[in-house]
């Protein structure tokens, strides 16, 4: 069964129904036919206009840094067998990251560590698979947005401020 969490809000795919649980003092329950779903997004659509894609942190496209600080940044994720699967990081930000792989390592929904090294500052996070297409999967990090406040922990802060100096620096010289 596969099911997403969203803080209190939990989302489970069951059979012809998708289920939503707002977890808390008597967690309320609401079952919806599957084929009323594309009604229910469409109708986020047009609610949300251009809200969709707002991120509450800065993307940091990797393919734009010095490749003297990219090889040094190490992302590794756990796999479906319970194996350490080193990735390529595409893009970072203090919420998630989009890595390529060709290696199998879990289904939307899936939670997995992710181990984040730079030079000597390591970081290993819980991330939930948010999305995959191809070869790219897409990872939000659990522990980074607490009580619906940014705060991720001070090591992820610290590897995304390197990147982002050296992008900085590529962008203006």
């Amino acid at each position: 069964m596969e099911e997403l969490h969203f803080g209190k809000l939990s989302i489970r795919n069951e059979n012809s129904f998708v289920t939503f649980i707002v977890h808390g003092k008597g967690d309320t329950t609401v079952r919806i036919r599957a084929d009323h779903i594309p009604d229910i997004i469409e109708f986020l659509k047009e609610k949300s206009g251009s809200e969709t894609n707002r991120r509450s942190a800065f993307r940091i496209d990797l393919q734009h840094i010095s490749p003297s600080v990219s090889d040094r940044f190490r992302v590794t994720v756990g796999g479906t067998q319970g194996d350490l699967i080193e990735v390529t990081p595409v893009k970072i930000s203090l919420t998630g990251m989009l890595v390529e792989t060709r290696q199998d390592i879990g289904i939307t929904g899936s939670h997995t560590l992710a181990r984040l090294s730079l030079d000597n500052t390591h970081a290993i996070l819980g991330a939930t698979i948010v999305r995959s297409f191809g070869c790219a999967v897409a990872f939000y990090f659990t522990r980074s947005v607490v009580d619906g406040q940014l705060d991720p922990p001070h090591e992820l802060v610290s590897i995304c401020r390197s990147l982002e100096t050296a992008w900085l620096k590529t962008r203006i010289g």
